[in-house]
């Protein structure tokens, strides 16, 4: 996944990155998969897909830029 980094457009834009640190059960990523998230919710890369990685793509994005 670090591919995701490294193929990121250089457009100087913000963005966060969402990263899997762990896991249990069954899951479709494991630890280590990663996504970017724009201000305006453009995903690149993905954690798993579905309504959780919708939702945490929404936090991510109402961050992206604040610092934290």
């Amino acid at each position: 996944d670090v591919d995701v980094i490294l193929n990121l457009p250089k457009t100087g834009e913000q963005r966060s990155l969402v990263t899997i640190l762990s896991s249990t059960g069954s899951v479709p990523r494991s630890a280590g998969a990663c996504m970017t998230v724009t201000r305006d919710r453009r995903i690149t890369g993905s954690i798993g897909g579905g309504c959780s990685e919708s939702e945490i793509a929404a936090g991510a994005a109402e961050n992206t830029g604040t610092g934290r």
